[in-house]
């Protein structure tokens, strides 16, 4: 227990949405996003992508980017507005830095400082969630203590090189002649040749290895060191990379390598420092180089394999014979530290000197950027992103680790000088009330020694004037549970901390626990993340647009509400409790003549609840202030990865969503960034639609390539045909190369006598047949499979067409609802053990807004041609060669083929 001190402390709310949420009347608030005004990066700052560098500025929701947590992939899904802030000098010890607003969020730790709370195992949880400005605040203030921020996992990337020769030189053999190497057009007779001089046999031995012919040396003086002559195709190939015929100091690494596998560029890595790099007696790895731009491209390498690299430099100095000093080039040392540096160096009077991180002593050594100094650098124009990563983090410039935009949730601010005054603090799990960034650590952060904390068995929160705050945990969700739990129970405020975490059944039997004796009561607070499955999504649905963000014209606007059954489905909604009273009149009649009786004086009003939804831009800062005698509150910061997770986010994202869901949103996206995959085979795939609010769409194939939509809301059998018979002459694609949906029109063949019906339920026919149930669930099995492989692309005018539908007010486009599509297909497995696509109702659902898979189905369509081969093997074996050599095009096979010689580069 806390001794708790009798001065009061009195907290002010920050101006926007943190005021809007304390001070706001309505009973029940839901608020949801970030600090998306404060916490941003500058525009020419760069993103680490799977395929390269990408400025801020050129971001778009959807792209994919690195993921510092395992290296792989996650996906942007949101950009806040571009704003002015006051920036920070992030600097570090090995001299990247990273500019940002004082509101931008650092995971981070306070190195020597000891920590006792657990986070599995024997393993120490010590990082903290901090804004620049709190921690230009704490190193202002002349502490012993530093701060340090992690290093990345090894990055992944995926940038294409070449279909036949992606390393012309393996990477092993180009580190090591950039290190030790002379080129030269005539060394030898006159001859093409690549100078290398070594004193190591290992070094020689390995490049032989690779099918090089190292038989060609001569003695280099008294030394052990030969100078070899390497002949063959090497020169040649180091030309191909513009590596011939260049001095030393202007030697660098292609950026094909730069971007290669994780393998590769740790024996790229094996290669420099086997040849120019040294390792010290204690472990110490360095490379050294006269040339600036080769130092930098080393540095590069080391921090993308999750590494720590330091460049210095100083000006090279000789002596000659008779003494005299001389200036030359100035040499450049790279300082490289990683966990396991048996992984960038292999020759063995090396390897032997190497020292791992981990475990000394049973301590946890810390594997980190420690920050060196932070500075204000005065008021610039940057951007804020929100990731799907549930840690928040994505990579920056020089592979720096930082953070997005944060789950931030403020507690009510309470009058604490009524005595009678009851609030419970509500999370689904109890390690999240005690752990670093808890409830409880913001309580004592906020309010100090003016409260008493009690942290055993439920905790408990005690103001100065006797105002008592219940902190707690709800791990048994059910109805009966909790009602059991609480009974007896009451509370002027109740404060659900990350609302997805609980249950319909467990949050209206808490709400019933909501009256009290206080003069502020009756008031309901929740905060919360994106979660498209969750039941929050159907109550706050009027609140958000098709996009699946929160609508700004709505964002604040309160409406009124009564539960009329046991389901969110009950819910009424209406402008005004008269406007709910409408609908509602006979069942709130009947409950207030059983409240009521013959004395009771409660109105209709009464059990209609206001409601308003307030976007998040929640300020970091907790400053204790003073000047407001009369009102107490408490800033309170969630911890957990589920309080990081899509904040001022999209409701169309699932937090349940995974890699191991069939089609990921950064599969899905991926479709738009591949190359054309067309190979002459043209077809037309339809899905017809007469009747109610479904669409007819006609998609038009080369190969895998979407080249061409129709679209149309609302249409006849004799339209649809006409239409289908039209977009075919304008495609040149035979009747016989039209597949449509025959479970709605198998009219079709009236018109188009050779068109080729889909029946959804008809039994399965390819290559894999044995593993789905109807031929259905084969054409999603197998388009899944295409997806998966980046088979599968749209020409850029239709992905950027509007998506039409009459349930849809606002502008999408097709890459839009292709993804939101893709998201929402499940399989589960029948009894016979065989894959079943989950029921069109059960998909469109999850879809909302009253659509249907639409554009999906004729895609899906389009496998029914290549099912009886392999995947992977659909477009070789249905490439059709072009008729006439001349024929010219846009998507013409004799020039885009991506199985045609000529496109390869």
């Amino acid at each position: 227990m806390r001794k708790m001190s009798r001065t009061r402390t009195i907290i002010k709310p920050q101006p926007g949405f943190q005021e809007k949420f304390v001070k706001s009347d309505v009973d029940f608030v839901v608020g949801g996003g970030t600090l998306g005004s404060g916490k941003a990066g500058l525009l020419d700052s760069h993103v680490v992508t799977p395929f390269g560098l990408r400025k801020v500025r050129d971001l778009k929701v959807g792209d994919i980017i690195s993921n510092p947590d395992t290296g792989g992939q996650e996906r942007i899904i949101q950009l806040h507005p571009i704003e002015i802030h006051p920036y920070y000098r992030v600097s570090f010890d090995d001299g990247t830095y990273m500019d940002c607003s004082e509101g931008h969020l650092w995971v981070v730790r306070v190195s020597g400082k000891k920590d006792k709370r657990i986070k599995e195992g024997d393993r120490f949880d010590c990082y903290r969630l901090w804004t620049a400005k709190m921690m230009f605040d704490f190193l202002s203030k002349d502490r012993v203590w530093g701060l340090s921020i992690p290093v990345t996992k090894p990055v992944q990337f995926t940038r294409p090189i070449t279909p036949t020769t992606p390393r012309p030189v393996p990477p092993y053999v180009l580190g090591a002649i950039i290190g030790d190497g002379c080129v030269s057009s005539s060394m030898v007779n006159s001859r093409s040749c690549v100078g290398f001089s070594s004193a190591d046999d290992f070094i020689v031995e390995k490049i032989a290895s690779y099918g090089y012919d190292m038989s060609h040396s001569a003695k280099k003086g008294d030394s052990d060191c030969k100078d070899y002559f390497i002949y063959q195709k090497l020169p040649s190939e180091l030309e191909s990379l513009g590596l011939y015929e260049i001095k030393s100091k202007d030697k660098f690494i292609p950026e094909r390598y730069k971007f290669s596998t994780i393998e590769d560029r740790c024996e790229l890595l094996q290669g420099l420092i086997d040849t120019d790099g040294s390792v010290d007696d204690e472990g110490h790895i360095t490379y050294y180089t006269i040339s600036k731009r080769l130092a930098e491209d080393v540095a590069f390498l080391v921090r993308s394999i999750g590494g720590i690299a330091h460049i210095s430099s100083k000006q090279g100095k000789y002596k000659d014979k008779e003494g005299n000093l001389h200036v030359c080039s100035k040499v450049y040392n790279v300082y490289i530290s990683v966990l396991d540096g048996k992984k960038i160096v292999s020759l063995p009077r090396k390897v032997e000197r190497i020292k791992d991180y981990g475990y000394k002593n049973g301590k946890k050594l810390y594997f980190e950027k420690p920050i060196e100094k932070i500075e204000y650098i005065g008021r610039k124009k940057g951007r804020c992103i929100t990731v799907d990563n549930p840690s928040g983090l994505y990579l920056t410039d020089d592979f720096i680790v930082t953070h997005n935009s944060f789950a931030a949730v403020l507690s009510v601010a309470e009058p604490s000088l009524d005595p009678n005054f009851r609030a419970l603090f509500l999370r689904n799990n109890l390690g999240d009330l005690r752990s670093g960034g808890g409830l409880l650590d913001n309580f004592r952060e906020a309010f100090g020694n003016s409260v008493e904390i009690v942290e055993s068995g439920e905790p408990r929160v005690t103001f100065p004037s006797g105002a008592r705050v219940d902190v707690t945990h709800v791990s048994d969700q059910s109805r009966e549970k909790v009602l059991q739990r609480f009974k007896g129970r009451q509370y002027d405020f109740i404060y659900f901390d990350e609302g997805t975490g609980f249950t319909w059944e467990c949050f209206t039997a808490i709400y019933t626990r909501n009256r009290g004796k206080a003069k502020w009561t009756g008031k309901v607070r929740m905060t919360t993340n994106p979660d498209r499955d969750h039941w929050l999504r159907k109550f706050i649905d009027w609140y958000i647009g098709i996009d699946g963000f929160i609508m700004e014209e709505r964002n604040g606007v309160v409406r009124y509400f009564y539960i009329a059954g046991e389901t969110v489905n009950d819910v009424v909604w209406g402008d005004s409790k008269e406007d709910v009273y409408r609908q509602c009149r006979v069942d709130i009649t009947r409950k207030l003549a059983k409240i009521n009786g013959n004395t009771g004086n409660t109105t209709y009003k009464d059990l209609i609840k206001s409601f308003t939804f307030y976007l998040g831009k929640m300020s970091e800062n907790r400053a204790m202030l003073e000047g407001n005698d009369g009102y107490a509150g408490s800033v309170a910061v969630m911890g957990g990865r589920s309080a990081q997770q899509m904040l001022e986010g999209n409701w169309n994202v699932s937090a349940s969503d995974s890699f191991d869901a069939p089609i990921t949103s950064e599969r899905a996206n991926a479709v738009f960034m591949t190359d054309p995959q067309v190979n002459g085979d043209r077809w037309i795939t339809c899905d017809l639609a007469d009747t109610g609010e479904d669409n007819f769409i006609a998609i038009a194939w080369d190969g895998f390539h979407v080249i061409d939509m129709i679209i149309l809301s609302k249409s006849t059998p004799k339209m649809n045909a006409e239409t289908l018979q039209t977009f075919a002459a304008k495609h040149d694609v035979a009747d016989s190369h039209i597949i449509y949906d025959a479970v709605r029109g198998i009219y079709i063949n009236d018109y188009i006598q050779e068109a080729i019906p889909f029946i959804s339920y008809h039994a399965p026919m390819g290559m894999y047949a044995r593993g789905a149930l109807r031929l259905k669930d084969e054409c999603y099995l197998r388009l899944v499979e295409v997806i998966k492989r980046r088979e599968l692309s749209f020409a850029d005018e239709i992905a950027e067409k509007i998506y039409i539908h009459q349930n849809l007010k606002e502008r999408i486009t097709v890459q839009n609802e292709f993804v939101e599509e893709c998201q929402v297909v499940r399989f589960r497995e029948s009894s016979s053990g065989k894959k079943t696509l989950f029921g069109k109702k059960e998909m469109n659902v999850k879809l909302g807004k009253h659509r249907s898979m639409d554009l999906l189905d004729p895609i899906a369509m389009r496998m029914v041609p290549v099912l009886e081969f392999p995947y992977g093997e659909e477009l070789m074996r249905t490439t059709v060669e072009p008729e006439n050599e001349e024929e010219e095009g846009e998507y013409a096979f004799s020039s885009n083929s991506i199985y045609e010689e000529s496109t390869w580069y």
